[in-house]
């Protein structure tokens, strides 16, 4: 076993590392082993006993692993430990990168923490993902996404962290009433001032692997996938990575502390860490992070091998979980990154940073100027149906002197608040998967600080909480309405009516003859009698007003509308409706 795993490992076929690799509980005490083919000799080092060298390790022959054993007697659940290694006459102390568990902060030692058996309660969800998902199935169902920092999120009554069972018992009814489909957890290993004490070890700060299993399973009985933040390049990090992990530079590149995508150990090490997320801890997605710093270089070409072994991981994923969606974010360059074609990286969705760039600066527009530039929201539709896309308005959008979206945006308090409904309806409503950062949803005015949490608070205050309420009617209505999501990723769901005088307005379709008309006015003045291209006559139905005094607005309101045969923007009907100011429209035809 031993052999032909070592072998597989460092032959770059090994997608199961964890089951071999790390600590476990083998013949009536621990198994430690762990890959560093350079070595001259190594130790398990620990609490156990006193950090010395009494623990030597043996290197299995012709596999660059070596092992130790440590009888049950000597040794505690929870114990710190590292590995020694000798090296040309260096010491080098390392965590275990398939450590299961980690010290709390400031400790950056492993913790030997047996996974073992645990009883889950999401057979239904899995059942459900399946049936949805498989075979980018994701990309015709509803994905709503919120995205979150554990730590910022929700402190408990005493200022303290909340440990991930209790936020998950808070968070899951939460995402529920606001119409999310997914939460995606930020950082989510061990990190010792951001450098990674583990590679699968969820962050021990918030609770023990187990209690990180409740998490999910608390949200997949909620009807909630979780997604999960994975960094390349974290790999890299020169203290805690692969990069001189035994003393050599087996996983240098091109002069750097960088590990080598070519390195055949590396790309065992990769697949296995996104498999075991997958299969210990049933995570239903991973969204790649920093993807062009590793695949391309300064001037946005493509570095073959590591475009190569994205696509294996992406590959090796589809292959062993069909129904679990990876996301890549911003990539440089003219990658096909959601094709599965041999040119594509094979990602479920990437992340559309264009249009979220031009609707940012379009946001930050005086209101007085912006009819004349609406026509500029227009442009990132040229590329909507190209790759399978995701709209965001992530951490990294609100952050680092950027300001929060609701501080963005000109004009009065009121007037930030209408706006505010007005953006988040076109985001909402506009071809893609969706993801929001916390705190947005309830227009927080202050930039993230994730040594805080968010600003609960602010629902005291009537305007915030109709922000709130308003977020949670659009995330009810995108889940319910299919012409919403059906066609995100096909020309034939959408069709643009108006990008002109401070209007906005287009429809949305699905497979069964459903059509939707939204019409947002980014005007601050009322627009009365305005016609609305449409296909079908009869009676259309206003599901949604932004400007309802029920979220705070004016009282603009159409109820029911008839659609008259008088062709309009290319169709063989209108309907004439008023557009309140700052206003959005959303019009469902009546079959």
């Amino acid at each position: 076993m031993s052999e032909r795993m070592g072998y597989a490992f460092g032959e770059g076929v090994e997608y199961r590392a964890f089951r071999y690799l790390g600590c476990h509980s083998e013949r009536g005490g621990y198994v430690f082993r762990v890959f560093a083919p350079n070595a001259e000799r190594a130790f398990v080092t620990g609490e156990f006993n006193g950090w010395s060298d009494s623990c030597p390790m043996t290197l299995i022959r012709g596999t660059g692993i070596w092992e130790s054993f440590v009888p049950a007697d000597e040794m505690e659940i929870g114990s710190l430990y590292k590995y020694k290694f000798l090296f040309r006459g260096q010491e080098i102390y390392k965590a275990d990168p398939f450590g299961a568990y980690s010290g709390v902060y400031p400790e950056t030692a492993s913790r030997v923490y047996p996974l073992g058996e645990y009883e889950w309660h999401d057979s239904a969800w899995l059942a459900q993902r399946k049936k949805k998902y498989s075979n980018n199935g994701a990309r015709k169902n509803p994905v709503n996404i919120y995205e979150i920092h554990i730590p910022s999120c929700k402190r408990a009554p005493d200022g303290g962290v909340m440990s991930y069972s209790r936020l998950a018992d808070d968070l899951a009814p939460y995402l529920l009433q606001m119409g999310y489909t997914h939460v995606e957890v930020m950082e989510p290993f061990g990190t010792v001032d951001g450098k990674k004490t583990s590679f699968v070890a969820p962050d021990s700060t918030f609770g023990t692997p187990r209690e990180f299993k409740e998490f999910v399973d608390i949200m997949h009985r909620a009807g909630i996938g979780v997604i999960l933040d994975w960094d390349i390049l974290s790999f890299s990090d020169a203290e805690h990575s692969l990069s001189m992990f035994d003393g050599t530079a087996l996983f240098e590149k091109g002069g750097t502390q960088r590990f080598d995508p070519a390195e055949r150990a590396v790309q065992s090490f990769l697949i296995s860490n996104a498999v075991y997320l997958c299969e210990v801890f049933h995570i239903d997605g991973l969204m790649l992070e920093n993807l062009s710093a590793v695949i391309t270089d300064a001037r946005g070409v493509p570095d073959r091998a590591s475009v190569t072994l994205v696509r294996r991981i992406n590959g090796v994923l589809k292959d062993y979980f069909p129904d679990v969606v990876t996301i890549a974010d911003d990539i440089r360059g003219s990658l096909a990154v959601t094709s599965d074609a041999a040119s594509g990286l094979g990602f479920t969705f990437k992340w559309d940073s264009v249009c979220t760039a031009d609707t940012l600066g379009y946001a930050q527009v005086p209101l007085n100027e912006r009819a004349q530039h609406t026509s500029e929201l227009s442009a990132p539709l040229k590329h909507a149906f190209g790759e399978a896309s995701v709209l965001t308005l992530a951490h990294t959008d609100v952050t680092d002197g950027r300001r929060s979206f609701m501080a963005m945006l000109p004009g009065s308090y009121d007037e930030k608040f209408a706006q505010n409904r007005v953006f988040f309806t076109y985001m909402m409503t506009r071809p893609g998967k969706k993801l929001r950062f916390m705190g947005s949803e309830i227009g927080q005015f202050d930039e993230w600080d994730r040594n805080g949490e968010v600003q609960w608070f602010l629902l005291d205050f009537v305007k915030h909480a109709q922000l709130q309420l308003y977020l949670a009617k659009l995330g009810e209505l995108y889940l319910k309405t299919p012409a919403l999501w059906e066609y995100d990723c096909e020309p034939r769901g959408f069709s643009l009516d108006a990008a002109q005088g401070g209007v906005f307005s287009y429809r949305r379709f699905d497979s069964k003859g459903g059509e939707l008309a939204v019409v947002l006015n980014f005007s601050p003045y009322r627009i009365c009698k305005y016609s609305v291209g449409v296909t079908h006559g009869g009676t259309w139905e206003e599901v949604l007003s932004s400007d309802s005094t029920l979220y705070g607005g004016s009282g603009v309101e159409n109820g029911t509308v008839e659609a008259v045969q008088k062709r309009s923007a290319g169709f063989s009907h209108s309907l004439t409706v008023d557009l309140p100011p700052l206003g959005a429209v959303v019009l469902k035809y009546i079959k």
